[in-house]
């Protein structure tokens, strides 16, 4: 029937989200690790050079600063894209604002498996992804993570602090126009929201607490903007 009484959004709501009597609320941010082969020296990327990375205008590692330092590297770069919820304000736009800037040599993949597959399997590959799907599923520790700007997506505090630059949100939903609310499915968005903190751990989400004590924008229980 397409009818939920709670719903996760991975992404902040689009304005066709906003039903009449849905309340969103964030319960955190989670890094989004970029991510290379393990066999890739490079250590650090500038936020500068992954936008160029991304958009086609840097097509070699030997381009980029860190590996020149590190004796050169010539593999061409496979930069791979999980382009999804496209009407929403994806993740993946904290990279680049639109699909279209992207280069047309990326290779676009439909799920966090394939993702990280496609970092592995490749040693010129470069992606990204929240820190918890890269431990569920590179089984064979084939990807490596990389810093940006010199700090590390799992630095929580920078995370916290809004120095690492790349993160997913954590929505969930409920109702609350007359007729729609659902007491069970408040109390879990009630139960999620107190315990998200203790999910730091397991799955690395820096809580809307964390974020609220460190300047972020909020707009009732909504993450709306970060502390910059």
């Amino acid at each position: 029937k397409k009818q939920v009484d709670i719903a996760g959004f991975c992404c902040p709501p689009a304005t066709t989200d906003r039903l009449p009597g849905v309340r969103f609320h964030t319960l955190g941010i989670s890094a989004l690790a970029i991510l290379v082969h393990h066999g890739n020296p490079v250590q650090n990327l500038t936020v500068a050079e992954l936008r160029a990375i991304f958009s086609g205008r840097i097509t070699h590692w030997s381009q980029v600063g860190g590996v020149q330092e590190r004796g050169g590297w010539d593999f061409p770069i496979r930069a791979v894209g999980r382009l999804h919820c496209k009407l929403r304000p994806g993740h993946w736009r904290t990279l680049l604002p639109d699909e279209n800037a992207f280069s047309a040599q990326l290779v676009e993949v439909g799920t966090v498996p394939d993702m990280i597959a496609s970092v592995a399997g490749n040693q010129g590959a470069i992606g990204y992804e929240v820190l918890w799907n890269r431990e569920r599923f590179d089984r064979g520790g084939l990807v490596k993570v990389v810093q940006v700007d010199g700090v590390s997506p799992e630095d929580d505090q920078a995370v916290a602090e809004g120095r690492y630059p790349f993160y997913q949100v954590s929505n969930i939903t409920s109702w609350e126009a007359p007729g729609t609310k659902n007491k069970a499915a408040a109390s879990l968005v009630a139960y999620l929201r107190e315990n998200a903190p203790v999910l730091k751990n397991n799955y690395r989400i820096v809580s809307s607490e964390w974020l609220r004590k460190n300047g972020w924008r909020f707009e009732g229980d909504e993450l709306v903007g970060n502390n910059r």
